[in-house]
């Protein structure tokens, strides 16, 4: 659902930048309900540190795909 209406209203790149998006998005809203649930409660610190790092490179992509005007 969320897919395929944002992908229709966001013009003739929508497949692709929209795709983009969406999978961004669900990697974000996964990684969030694993540390509200407790699952990275036992990780290494230098686990914690990766996986903040990388959370952070992937929001930085999606303000990239956001504001490139596609």
């Amino acid at each position: 659902f969320g897919y395929g209406l944002g992908a229709s209203v966001m013009g003739p790149y929508g497949t692709s930048a929209g795709y983009a998006i969406f999978q961004i998005l669900l990697m974000l809203w996964s990684t969030a309900l694993g540390v509200m649930t407790g699952e990275w409660r036992t990780a290494r610190p230098a686990a914690m540190r990766r996986m903040r790092a990388a959370v952070a490179v992937i929001a930085a992509a999606v303000a990239v795909l956001a504001s490139s005007g596609l």
